[in-house]
């Protein structure tokens, strides 16, 4: 049996009162035995104590320093820096515990005072130190011989030989109360622990970042909003203007720490000083590499007199690799984590670091740096680079064609790349040129829908060899882990498209790289976008969310549980909280007929019904399924309607 991550996290916060002369250097002079009296003892402090620190409070390898659990003017910060046992514990064990030992000022000679434990009770105001909690902290990774709390205290007694006048006076030795399962079968492994105790401010970045959770407070189209994705697949809906795109653009700065367009930032309207004092954004990433999983949440309040959201100026100790943000507007926004560290020479305006913004004219045209390199070249450029240049970038081709050929699965015309070639006679760039089943057609003439497709794939693949290249120059390996965001996924595309997007999306993002793991946020107004995800949808990894404008004028965000739903009519009503998948006047006209249908007999009229009947033959197809509902309820009630002959075509009129 081992300790368990609930006793841990309620051990620590037992020991937070504790001083850490008690947890760390009583039990470094316990251990080598420092005599009592006269008979003093040649010990090098720091060594003493360093070797307690690096068995029971070293739980991040490869960090310099240590965590210390106790007592603390800073509970946000508990990490000690490498020479905590020379500067700080040196210093309170001469300064402030001074009475309780024989030390000659400046040797290397020590031993207790004859009435040390009487000296070392005088600093335990608020109590005795608790052994139980002490030890599961010491012991935390250990294999414990039984499941009987009272051993893990004896086990503590007897390993740092406490003497019985120490254990009434120092020590609590009761068991307190346990967490409800404080033993589990497996040792904690270290990233259970760090996600405890969390990681020092100067601990390397763990890469593969994804969002765990998003909360707004007043900021935005609601009071109050939280967003908790999904591993994997993320489908959000809702009204115009309920805050999906905006949902999108915090969602973009809690990874990057920078907005899509940086002059555009979230600012809470100053009404909401009325009903949210401080307004926040408060975010979780998690990132989970092998044993390594952590989390790390962020509070940002915002700033009124400075007009900004104060925290962290730049992602933490947990670190998105690389994530594309495709706009509503054609524009792309691209975090590649390589390049956060550049100098001033590639940081402009729309580049900033690890952050590219890229128009829709800049994604086909390039952009380029103010020392007259490129940010990125273009897909015009890069295409026939690409498609040209042999073996050089075979790679980033094959990409490029594998990952077009997943998104136009679903269009009658896959798209197939021709010769390049000259389309205007006082320009001789050679424009990329898509093979169709009409003919050749620069994609400069493609169609919007076809030049959404494009783009996408061109960012995909180009923002993925870049953060290869870059991850082999600074010699790091590449993330697995994308964050993808699209919004209004159907822009500009066929209904025949639409119905096979969401898979199309997840299998070029899988083509990209083997082990590819994305998390895809993706929004939309279409119901046959949501139809496409049905044969995708997992619910382990997937999740569906919708923005609801609530009768009361306020907006929520829903978690829908996700199902097919078979047709686009279903899910007109369903999710899009259409109450007929028909023309607005035809949707009024049965509702009055629905309406008319619920009253009782006395109160219904006939010079209604035949009114409610022109409104229906106006508004709805001669061979829509409501029509025989109606003729009957009509007919019993003694007003005749348009009845068929078999060909479908009216015969008469009410």
């Amino acid at each position: 049996m081992f300790i368990s991550r609930a006793q841990l996290a309620r051990s620590l916060r037992a020991l937070d009162t504790v001083h850490p002369f008690f947890g760390i250097v009583f039990l470094a002079l316990k251990e080598v035995g420092l005599s009592v009296g006269d008979r003093v003892m040649e010990i090098n402090f720091t060594n003493t104590v360093e070797a307690i620190l690096k068995r029971y409070y070293y739980p991040l390898p490869g960090h310099s320093g240590f965590y210390s659990p106790f007592k603390t003017s800073n509970k946000a910060n508990r990490w000690q820096g490498e020479r905590y046992a020379s500067t700080t514990l040196q210093r309170i064990t001469v300064d402030t515990f001074g009475e309780a030992f024989i030390h000659p000022k400046g040797s290397q000679q020590w031993s207790w005072q004859s009435d040390y434990v009487h000296a070392l009770a005088a600093h335990l105001p608020k109590g005795q130190v608790p052994v139980f909690d002490l030890a599961v902290w010491l012991y935390r990774q250990e294999e414990l011989p039984s499941n009987d709390a009272g051993m893990l205290i004896e086990k503590f007694l007897g390993r740092f030989d406490i003497t019985p006048q120490e254990s009434i006076n120092l020590f609590d030795t009761e068991v307190p109360r346990l967490a409800k399962d404080w033993y589990q079968p497996k040792p904690l492994v270290n990233a259970d622990i760090l996600a405890i105790i969390g990681y020092p401010s100067g601990a390397d970045a763990a890469p593969n970042g994804v969002i765990q959770s998003i909360e707004l407070s007043g900021v935005g189209p609601s009071q109050y909003m939280r967003y908790e994705p999904a591993e994997r697949l993320n489908l959000i809906t809702g009204d115009n203007s309920l805050g999906k795109t905006f949902l999108f653009d915090c969602m973009w700065w809690a990874i990057t720490r920078q907005w899509p367009k940086p002059k555009r930032p979230a600012i809470p309207d100053p009404d909401a000083l009325l009903q949210v004092q401080t307004p926040s954004i408060s975010y979780t990433l998690q990132a989970v590499n092998g044993e390594d999983r952590r989390s790390q949440k962020v509070v940002s309040p915002y700033d009124w007199s400075r007009q900004r959201w104060n925290g962290p100026t730049k992602p933490g100790n947990v670190e998105a690799g690389l994530a594309i943000y495709a706009r509503f507007d054609g524009s792309f926004v691209v975090w590649d984590a390589t390049m956060q560290d550049l100098g001033e020479a590639f940081i402009s305006t729309q580049h900033r670091g690890a952050s590219l913004l890229l128009s829709s004219e800049e994604v086909w045209e390039g952009l380029q740096t103010p020392n007259n390199g490129w940010a990125c070249r273009g897909l015009l450029n890069d295409w026939t680079t690409w498609q040209r240049s042999g073996n050089d970038y075979a790679q980033e081709w094959a990409s490029l064609e594998l990952c077009l050929a997943e998104l136009t699965k679903g269009s009658d015309q896959p798209f197939k790349a021709g010769k390049p070639r000259q389309v205007n006679v006082g320009d001789t760039t050679d424009i990329p040129v898509l093979v169709m089943s009409y003919g050749n057609v620069p994609v400069i003439h493609a169609s919007a829908g076809i030049r959404r497709i494009l783009a996408l794939a061109y960012m995909l693949v180009w923002a993925w060899f870049r953060h290869r290249r870059n991850s082999k120059i600074i010699g790091q390996d590449p993330q697995h882990r994308l964050v993808l965001f699209i919004d209004e996924a159907e822009a500009h595309l066929h209904p025949r498209w639409q119905r096979a997007i969401v898979p199309a999306i997840m299998a070029a993002v899988d083509s990209l790289a083997q082990g590819m793991a994305p998390q895809i946020h993706l929004a939309t107004h279409s119901p046959l976008v949501m139809a496409s995800a049905e044969v995708v949808f997992d619910e382990e990894l997937d999740d569906s969310h919708h923005l609801h404008l609530t009768a009361d004028g306020k907006v929520e965000l829903r978690e829908l549980g996700f199902f097919k739903r078979g047709t686009a009519d279903r899910w007109l009503v369903d999710e899009f909280e259409l109450k007929e998948p028909r023309s607005k006047p035809a949707e009024d006209a049965i509702q009055r007929a629905l309406a008319i249908q619920r009253r009782q007999p006395g109160e219904i009229s006939k010079g209604e019904i035949a009114s409610i009947n022109q409104q229906l033959l106006a508004t709805i197809a001669d061979l829509d399924e409501f029509w025989p509902r109606w003729r009957y309820f009509a007919h019993k009630n003694g007003v005749e309607t348009v009845d068929y002959n078999d060909s479908g075509n009216r015969k008469g009129r009410a």
